[in-house]
């Protein structure tokens, strides 16, 4: 139960960050919070059903945090190449939100394989 509330917290983090990380590339279609809001209850909702009816819930979350990690060396990757040649230093911060919330990722990997 508590590894599940911890993967709760490690994808709503990692949604809103790739929601605002999109929101900030795409300038022209502005996504408001309430979409952002919309989608981040949508897909916890259902992550959280999977998980209730499956038998190996380990085995799921290890696999959820594993997607989660690869999102965020994504938008690390995208922000470095935007910092260096885009001179856009303001993605800098996503840079440094994906550092302080992969910690939280690698803690539940850790646990779900220590189980």
């Amino acid at each position: 139960m508590e590894l599940l509330f911890l993967t709760n917290i490690s994808l709503i983090l990692s949604l809103s960050l790739t929601l605002t990380f999109i929101n900030k590339l795409g300038e022209e279609n502005k996504l408001n919070k309430k979409i952002r809001l919309i989608t981040l209850i949508s897909l916890l909702s259902v992550i959280n059903l999977v998980c209730y009816f499956s038998e190996n819930k380990g085995s799921i979350l290890f696999h959820l945090n594993a997607l989660v990690i690869i999102a965020y060396f994504l938008i690390i990757i995208t922000s470095l190449y935007l910092i260096i040649f885009k001179k856009k230093t303001s993605y800098f911060k996503f840079i440094l939100l994906v550092i302080l919330f992969l910690a939280l990722s690698f803690l539940i990997i850790m646990i779900t394989v220590s189980i």
